[in-house]
């Protein structure tokens, strides 16, 4: 009977608060995979003695032999290929991807559709909520827009993962194609008002995976994504590290490694994350604004509340993204930690 949960890379720095959470959600039937059998084994006797662990390498040869009772597999790992994803459509094992990579995103989305399976992209933070808000802002609009920014802030001082550091990292130092445009991430520069309690904050062209998904998703619509950081300083200081093609300095394994460790000690800045769709105005009166602490954390709890509502339906949604399953009122009402802000905070008009 397949009736387990198997998320890989569970025991990682997003993975656990999935877990943890499912389990508070009452999903127990976890199964932890990755390619670390002393950290999964560690992690099993740390949170829950009903979970258990499994080696699997996704970009390895995977047999029936791997998957055998799983019905879901939760993604937390980047991929090379899309070679697992392919296994679990021809088994109808449904698949959550949490992972931010677009080109693979890319490549899941034109696999052969299929309806007898649920293979949900963009779950998380971005991409995933901002997808979500891009939906509701183009009702709120009637799709008037034609040109839709969406802004994300990250918190310096947060307690963010090696792998998402050094994914961060390498997106920095790479081009990217927008449609037909070749643009450099990090180059274009923009100000943006947030608002209380985030503020002015300065926001850069970054490879976002939503922004590519959402342009074919509406197609008369341009919709680009910035990052930024909530220490202006520090995006100021990676902004011209780029421009002098000195930013790969800061790829190094070593050089990731004490990053990490600086903002686990939360020396600088906040754990503030920020999210912002507007028509890239700050005068926007439409636009919408959202804020939290913990960006990780936030991912995990949009994670496991898109999982949970997979898990309650029969229905299958074939190969598609966060905004075929739910919301953005249903995610506001659902995960507590992310807060509605901007100038109509004291409105609460989306939840």
């Amino acid at each position: 009977m397949r009736d387990k949960i198997l998320v890989i890379g569970g025991h990682g720095h997003v993975g656990n608060v999935i877990v943890e959470s499912l389990l508070k959600r009452g999903v127990s039937n976890i199964v932890i995979g990755g390619r670390n059998e002393q950290k999964m084994k560690e992690y099993v006797n740390q949170v829950n003695s009903c979970l258990t662990y499994q080696l699997i390498d996704v970009e390895g040869t995977i047999t029936s032999a791997y998957l055998e009772n799983i019905r879901m597999v939760v993604m937390c790992i980047n991929q090379n290929n899309t070679e697992f994803v392919k296994y679990c459509i021809a088994e109808k094992i449904d698949y959550v991807d949490i992972s931010a990579n677009s080109d693979f995103m890319e490549k899941v989305h034109q696999l052969p559709k299929k309806q007898d399976v649920s293979i949900i992209t963009h779950v998380g933070i971005a991409p995933g909520v901002t997808n979500l808000m891009v939906k509701k802002y183009v009702s709120m609009t009637s799709q008037k827009e034609k040109d839709i920014t969406i802004d994300v802030i990250l918190g310096i001082g947060d307690a963010h993962g090696k792998a998402a550091i050094e994914w961060t990292f390498s997106q920095m130092n790479s081009n990217y194609l927008l449609g037909d445009e070749k643009i450099e991430s990090f180059k274009r520069e923009r100000n943006v008002q947030f608002s209380t309690p985030i503020g002015m904050k300065k926001t850069y062209s970054f490879n976002f995976a939503d922004q590519h998904v959402l342009r074919k998703e509406y197609q008369e619509t341009l919709v680009t994504t910035y990052l930024g950081f909530d220490v202006v300083f520090i995006s100021k200081i990676l902004f011209y590290l780029k421009k002098w093609n000195l930013l790969r300095i800061l790829s190094s394994s070593k050089v990731i490694s004490l990053l990490q460790k600086i903002m686990n000690k939360q020396l600088v800045g906040s754990g503030l994350y920020a999210l912002k769709v507007s028509n890239s105005n700050n005068s926007d009166p439409n636009a919408i604004v959202l804020y939290g602490k913990k960006e990780a954390e936030a991912t995990g709890e949009v994670a496991a509340f898109v999982i949970k509502k997979l898990l309650d339906t029969k229905k299958k949604y074939g190969i598609t993204t966060i905004n075929s399953v739910c919301s953005l009122e249903d995610v506001l009402q659902e995960v507590s930690v992310i807060m509605e802000g901007g100038p109509f905070n004291n409105e609460k008009r989306l939840a």
